[in-house]
């Protein structure tokens, strides 16, 4: 993908995160009280880890976490924009594409739409599975930014993305899951969560390590702290996709500023002296 591809590739992505945003604020009002009601019913906790500090759920928080996800995206886009409008970094335009898929947990709203009678129960089936594929894509992309930053450099920029998509859509068309069986926050639970987990797991390390590799291999001491905001990217993502409590959604906020920073400003300074 050229350079002023990509640049209209995120123009397209910001325009339809803030509108998705815009959409999910206006049905917000109706939406509010289902996302509490169906949390309440909720048929296990999200991070079984956080019922031992926190008991109760607060059933105010899917809401409350799909906003900061909607508005992070829309923001983080804006600000690749601004930043890195002139700046052709192969791992900004993955960065921007794992951004661009915190749009994409709107479909967590599906089942609340479902329970106003706004969405089938087919369409609610789409809209779980295609919720597990950019959740798993996300942290492909993060992948690739990290094999980029440690000299991987394939023929055709995109072409490193193409198999992690096909096994993401692979994963999310076969992986069993029942879509009235639902956790505190509002995600579908699926079979073979832990292993879903590991794999999650597995991909972050990879790209956090892969950056520290671009760091010594390369000699590029920015990439160091730009794997760090990595990391912090991918924990802060976890929590706040996994949030039921308030305090979740703080910590999830502060990893993921952090995270930013530390990843967005090492990189800048890295293609500012090219």
């Amino acid at each position: 993908m050229s350079f002023p591809q990509q640049n209209v590739l995120f123009r397209i992505a910001a325009v339809f995160s803030v509108l998705t945003l815009a959409i999910f604020l206006l049905f917000s009002r109706k939406l509010f009280p289902v996302f509490s009601g169906l949390t309440a019913v909720s048929s296990r906790r999200a991070a079984p880890a956080m019922a031992a500090i926190f008991k109760q759920v607060n059933t105010a928080s899917p809401f409350w976490a799909l906003t900061v996800a909607l508005i992070f995206a829309a923001l983080t886009l804006i600000c690749i924009l601004y930043f890195f409008e002139h700046t052709p970094s192969p791992e900004i335009h993955y960065f921007g594409l794992f951004a661009f898929s915190f749009t994409f947990e709107a479909f967590r709203a599906a089942l609340a739409l479902q329970f106003l009678r706004l969405f089938s129960p087919f369409l609610l089936m789409i809209a779980c599975r295609a919720l597990i594929f950019f959740r798993f894509w996300a942290l492909a992309a993060l992948l690739a930014a990290g094999l980029f930053a440690a000299g991987f450099k394939p023929q055709r920029e995109n072409s490193l993305l193409l198999p992690f998509t096909i096994v993401a859509l692979i994963v999310a068309c076969r992986i069993p899951l029942d879509i009235y069986s639902f956790n505190s926050a509002l995600s579908p639970v699926l079979g073979f969560s832990r292993i879903f987990a590991v794999v999650e797991l597995a991909l972050a390390l990879t790209a956090c390590v892969s950056f520290f590799v671009g760091a010594y291999q390369r000699g590029i001491k920015e990439y160091a702290p730009a794997g760090a905001g990595v990391i912090m990217l991918a924990i802060g993502r976890n929590i706040l996709q996994n949030a039921d409590v308030l305090p979740m959604i703080l910590l999830a906020l502060a990893m993921l500023i952090g995270g930013l920073y530390l990843f967005c400003a090492n990189v800048r300074k890295i293609y500012m002296w090219l």
